[in-house]
């Protein structure tokens, strides 16, 4: 079985708005649950485990809010999956499309981008929602406007009009430009950094661009301004992607609008996540030295690896191989990590030199969570994927104990491969 491709071989984009392109994540999409004698809940997060029920709160004409599922409470702080439902609940945008924003545009305020919680980016945008801030970038000034690079300021001293002071004007309807600044939190501060503030300040913009009519213009506009003529574009279908995904049931958007819910959460299949039958056994192969192993996905074929390495990789590959672009096994010299032990793998999910699209993300993550999900029948000791790390060891192996990795920029960072080592021999391969 392959790496799920959603929609496709999705390519990547440039942000003509000045996006922060960082794509994001963490890891998990279905409820599945692996049935080895007794059933365990493999996903995290306390989700409210009434997937497919449609969720309440919205009450508007605009939509009903759904509930969050178990993938948004696992890729998503608490602080901010607030923020994205406090916000959908007062302004009547689905919360799952401001959070399909807040994880394109920054990773939800995790991205290795700039300008997500200081400065800007190339384009003049700030803060987690990517607002703009600087009347001379691309981007123009969503935020502040007049109050050029205003992103922090006291509200005693911020005294412009803003949309929030008539959220009936519309982009279409030749309404006076207004900025969408505006303290969510009641803090004393309109702040583009702070994810409260921008991510409601996001939805006015959304309600501006006319998201009760056409969400994918609404958000095309979003990202390429809001004069342009286009009416779609990779950046509302990955946003869109991603409001299903997590999404606990299902949503509107438009008084015509598609309804749209989360497939996942309504999935329940213990067989997908079961690992496939296994011609080895741990035990019995985990302290052999390395060895040639023809290694399938690697550029150069042979590898000096571990036994345990070459026969995990294989049943990886076999499972994943479509999602991965290139894989990297043994590296020398040694510099104290597992790649010249000949126990590490490293799967590419992507050839660029952007950050991974929806669809490159997905597979990312979908290799990360089985991986993790049978690390005991594969011998894995740690994960590293997107710039966190998960151990074995950890009292409890689950999806919540991914841990901040630290790593800069998008290799070190893991956020164009993912990293699975395997127990082994401490010896050196190379």
């Amino acid at each position: 079985m392959s790496v799920r491709s959603r929609h496709g071989s999705a390519s990547g984009w440039r942000d003509d708005r000045g996006s922060a392109l960082a794509v994001g994540g963490a890891l998990g999409v279905f409820l599945l649950v692996l049935s080895l004698l007794v059933t365990i809940t493999i996903m995290g997060g306390g989700g409210s485990g009434e997937a497919c029920v449609p969720g309440g709160g919205g009450g508007g004409v605009l939509s009903d809010q759904p509930g969050a599922s178990d993938h948004a409470r696992t890729e998503i702080s608490e602080a901010y999956l607030e923020a994205y439902r406090e916000s959908g609940r007062e302004t009547n945008v689905p919360w799952p499309i401001l959070a399909g924003v807040g994880m394109v545009e920054s990773t939800h305020g995790t991205g290795a981008s700039s300008g997500i919680d200081s400065g800007t980016n190339a384009k003049g945008a700030a803060g987690p929602m990517q607002f703009g801030v600087l009347n001379d970038g691309a981007s123009g000034n969503a935020w502040t406007h007049p109050e050029n690079g205003s992103r922090r300021i006291p509200t005693d001293d911020f005294t412009h009009p803003t949309f929030w002071d008539d959220t009936s004007v519309r982009f279409d309807e030749g309404g006076v430009w207004r900025p969408f600044a505006v303290d969510a939190d009641g803090d004393g501060y309109i702040d583009v950094y702070d994810i409260r503030d921008a991510s409601k300040g996001a939805a006015g913009y959304l309600l501006y661009l006319g998201i009760e009519d056409d969400e994918t213009l609404a958000l095309t506009r979003y990202n390429h301004g809001s004069s342009t003529e286009k009416t779609s574009s990779q950046y509302a279908s990955d946003v869109l992607d991603y409001a299903e995904l997590y999404a606990d049931g299902n949503f509107t958007v438009g008084t015509s609008g598609e309804e749209r819910s989360s497939q996942e959460a309504c999935v329940s299949d213990a067989s997908d996540m079961s690992v496939e039958p296994q011609e080895f056994d741990v035990d019995a192969i985990v302290d052999l030295p390395p060895d040639d192993c023809v290694v399938p996905g690697t550029a150069g074929g042979m590898q000096k690896i571990t036994p345990l390495t070459c026969a995990a990789h294989k049943v990886i590959y076999d499972r994943f191989g479509d999602g991965v672009h290139l894989v990297h096994a043994g590296r020398c010299p040694p510099d104290g990590f597992e790649h010249p032990k000949g126990r590490a793998m490293d799967y590419m999910i992507l050839n660029g030199t952007s950050m991974p699209n929806a669809t490159e993300k997905q597979n990312g993550d979908d290799i990360a969570e089985w991986v993790m999900t049978n690390h005991e029948v594969l011998g894995v000791m740690y994960i590293i994927w997107y710039n966190r790390i998960w151990w074995s060891h950890e009292e409890k192996a689950t999806l919540e104990n991914w841990r901040s990795y630290g790593g800069q920029g998008l290799t070190l960072g893991h956020y164009d491969h993912v990293h699975v080592s395997f127990f082994g021999p401490d010896v050196v391969a190379c």
